[in-house]
């Protein structure tokens, strides 16, 4: 539609990605790191994939890559890059490298549940797939992230695209269990 914007996504969007943690670093217990594994269709699964820092670790150097209750986390790499859940669980825990999270900027241009949906729309999907790196590993990162194009509707029109697609999706879920 004409009223319609398009904006960089680094215009519209909060993002950071997790810092490259080492094997070396892992912990038995501590800080949960979530990871690519962790992130599915049905949300933030931290049982799939176990790892931890330690708290003095996650005190001293990590502390700025808390993940926040209500965070969007963004796989960008493997053969799972693009899946989009938002982290719900009370509890502290940490980005590990290739694991995005995301979150609406304070100049608010992009509604939440809209901002989920467009991070998997095909023409950003398709964008981010164009800019990816890697043969065996595809990936990307923050920087590829802040140049795609996203399109950006009134605030209204962002609620009831993402009500619209949540309805639709909950009738296919039901329909497919």
């Amino acid at each position: 539609p004409k009223h319609w914007t398009f904006m960089k996504f680094g215009r519209v969007a909060y993002f950071q990605e997790g810092p490259g943690l080492r094997n070396w670093q892992f912990a038995e217990s501590g800080v949960p790191v979530i990871c690519v594994t962790n992130i599915t269709n049905r949300g933030i699964d931290l049982e799939l994939y176990r790892k931890f820092i330690s708290e003095a670790e996650y005190r001293q150097t990590y502390r700025h890559f808390t993940v926040q209750q209500g965070d969007l986390l963004l796989s960008s790499s493997g053969n799972s890059w693009g899946k989009v859940a938002e982290y719900t669980a009370p509890e502290t825990a940490i980005l590990n490298t290739s694991t995005i999270r995301i979150n609406t900027s304070r100049t608010g241009s992009l509604q939440k549940g809209y901002l989920r949906w467009v991070l998997q729309a095909d023409n950003v999907r398709k964008q981010l797939g164009a800019m990816m790196t890697g043969s065996c590993q595809p990936n990307f990162g923050p920087s590829h992230l802040n140049r795609a194009i996203v399109p950006v509707p009134p605030a209204n029109e962002q609620n009831a695209i993402a009500a619209f697609i949540d309805d639709q999706t909950a009738k296919i879920d039901a329909l497919v269990s």
